[in-house]
């Protein structure tokens, strides 16, 4: 319960147990704005799609905040309201997962790639993975706009988007966002001009 003992900085809780506590301490605090840092990547599949549909989905405790959740986890990508895609630091498209994917660019270009590549070892939960299948045969089934050379036009972006997906070093604080940021909730994003 809310009153255990859990020892001098979370000493006896493990990661994922330390993520958990954080994420319930953020929803009894009912702050109007939730900024979740990957909140799920220290939890397996099945406890991810239960604090997703629980808390953090449209459905969840936080339904009616404004929630802003930076994810590597592009199986909830379909679950959000507005996707949001920063490229070095600019934002490269937003819209609707339907939006965009149907717009086939960087970002549809970018789940294809990310599907077709991934490694299959992970332990994963059928629905999760079924989810995934599902991305991808939309994906699929959107027209590619490639050129004679069988290039896309926006090969350079996705490209750009795996690498910082596949980086192990941590960027400053200042770029600490994710490639892929997913918002939910009544947010609004203002594109970054120069």
């Amino acid at each position: 319960g809310d009153l255990t003992e859990i020892g001098e900085k979370g000493i006896n809780l493990s990661g994922g147990q330390k993520q958990r506590v954080s994420l319930a301490r953020a929803v009894y605090n009912n702050a109007d704005v939730y900024l979740l840092d990957d909140p799920l990547s220290a939890v397996d599949s099945h406890v991810g799609k239960h604090i997703f549909n629980k808390v953090v989905g449209p459905k969840g405790l936080l339904r009616n905040k404004t929630r802003i959740l930076v994810t590597h986890g592009v199986h909830w990508l379909p679950l959000v309201d507005t996707i949001v895609v920063i490229i070095d630091g600019k934002i490269s498209e937003q819209g609707s997962y339907e939006t965009l994917v149907s717009r086939d660019g960087a970002f549809a270009q970018f789940l294809k790639q990310y599907l077709t590549q991934e490694n299959d070892e992970d332990e994963e939960d059928p629905e999760v993975h079924r989810i995934k299948s599902k991305i991808l045969e939309r994906i699929d089934s959107v027209t590619s706009g490639t050129d004679a050379t069988g290039k896309s036009e926006d090969d350079e972006v996705v490209t750009a988007l795996r690498n910082r997906i596949k980086s192990p070093a941590k960027p400053p604080l200042a770029r600490s966002i994710s490639s892929i940021e997913t918002v939910t909730g009544k947010g609004q994003w203002k594109d970054a001009k120069d």
